[in-house]
């Protein structure tokens, strides 16, 4: 499980593994992800596809801080 922050203030959302950047993420609705980031809610994201260098997540709301 991956945990969803945003980078590059609040212009980048990147998936990590203790705080290191493994990616970054583009989901199709990337500015309302960034909203409720922004707003105080917590994701996560599992990895559902490897290929090469493609890899694919589900990202998944934790709830609010």
């Amino acid at each position: 499980m991956l945990v969803v922050e945003l980078r590059n203030n609040a212009q980048k959302v990147v998936a990590t593994n203790g705080g290191r950047e493994v990616g970054a993420l583009l989901p199709v609705n990337v500015l309302r992800l960034i909203g409720c980031m922004k707003r105080g809610f917590n994701f996560s994201a599992g990895v559902t596809l490897l290929s090469g260098g493609f890899c694919e997540v589900h990202i998944r709301c934790m709830g609010k801080s």
